[in-house]
């Protein structure tokens, strides 16, 4: 009985390399011809040599087939990529070319806020900064260097001069 289950497997074998009809045959019955050429006994050495090429034209086969899937795969992953690094190009172009508006960063001890600036509306800013004297700063801690709050005020209106500066430059 298994030997009729043979015979049958290798003449359907025979008939789809005969026909060229191998290309085209689902990945399940390749392994199925493939078990069979690499398990069964072939007692005469004339046709020894046709099974063993049979078999490697097999493995060939699903071989291209698995490069053809990951080609897919890679040529998706890659537009995928092209349309990222488009996409980051246009918001750096975005940053770049759109105006900001002036900000200032205020800081007082470890609390930092920033103010937006509107120079046609203001002029000045004016901000009191206490400087933060607490125990962990006068036991000498130097990760928060406090600056006075003059200090602090004559960097504001360099900044607000600046901006000033710049809008009559604008207005000419």
């Amino acid at each position: 009985m298994n030997e009729m289950k043979y015979i049958k497997l290798q003449d359907e074998i025979s008939a789809v390399f005969r026909d060229a009809s191998i290309l085209t045959v689902d990945e399940e019955t390749l392994q199925k011809y493939l078990m069979s050429l690499a398990s069964e006994y072939v007692p005469n050495e004339g046709v020894q040599h046709r099974e063993i090429i049979r078999a490697l034209t097999i493995n060939h086969i699903q071989m291209q087939r698995h490069i053809d899937n990951l080609n897919k795969k890679n040529t998706t992953l890659q537009i995928l990529v092209i349309v990222l690094a488009i996409a980051s190009l246009i918001g750096t172009a975005v940053q770049i070319l759109l105006p900001d508006k002036p900000q200032i960063a205020v800081v007082h001890g470890t609390e930092s806020k920033t103010i937006e600036v509107q120079p046609q509306k203001q002029k000045y800013i004016s901000t009191k900064v206490k400087p933060n004297i607490s125990s962990e700063a006068t036991k000498g801690d130097s990760s928060t260097p406090l600056e006075p709050p003059m200090l602090l005020n004559k960097k504001q209106e360099n900044i607000n001069k600046e901006i000033s500066n710049e809008n009559s430059k604008k207005s000419l």
